[in-house]
């Protein structure tokens, strides 16, 4: 009887472990929403905050910037036409995770930094000062020179040179040069 006992609470522990095991694609609903901005017929993929204890919430919480990044630069946007179609906000959501989950370049970028991070099976990226600013400076725009000389410009993720000039696309360093820009600049509009 005891060695049955114990054989049965292995297997539940076992089997309770294997539930636990977490896929980051089978949670994008928990800190993905998805909306439409109807005054520019646009798609709004944005990471929210979750519950501390679940699967992604260490990684997830205060980094919202830098998915954010990722989900603006390394999604496939052939299916927004059809989700711009859609009226319920519910269903939106709903189709449009499951298109996150079956878009392999997102999927790509999101596996890669839970296996370097959360997971630590991959080496972490390795890059000089010389490339981080090389990628770095790609987001600043100089759109012209106020009446005092000084330079007018603009910090912007989704219009950048970054994939015009990069061989090479860093999905890391560039989430994380954007987001340093972005928590380190002060923005003032004239």
């Amino acid at each position: 009887m005891y060695r049955f006992f114990l054989f049965s609470l292995l297997l539940i522990s076992t089997f309770s472990n294997a539930q636990m095991s977490c896929s980051i694609t089978g949670h994008y609903g928990d800190f993905i929403r998805i909306t439409k901005w109807e005054r520019y017929n646009a798609l709004i993929r944005q990471a929210v905050a979750v519950e501390d204890g679940g699967c992604f919430s260490p990684l997830v919480n205060g980094n919202e910037d830098y998915i954010n990044y990722f989900l603006t630069d390394f999604v496939s946007k052939e299916s927004d036409k059809e989700l711009k179609a859609i009226d319920d906000s519910v269903k939106l959501q709903k189709q449009g995770i499951d298109v996150l989950a079956h878009d392999s370049l997102f999927n790509s970028v999101m596996t890669s930094l839970v296996a370097k991070t959360v997971e630590q099976r991959l080496p972490k990226d390795t890059i000089t000062i010389d490339k981080l600013m090389d990628v770095a400076v790609k987001y600043f725009m100089i759109t012209g020179i106020n009446e005092n000389g000084y330079y007018l410009g603009k910090v912007c993720v989704g219009k950048n040179l970054v994939a015009e000039t990069e061989k090479k696309r860093w999905p890391q360093l560039e989430a994380f040069c954007f987001t340093s820009i972005l928590r380190n600049t002060i923005c003032t509009t004239s």
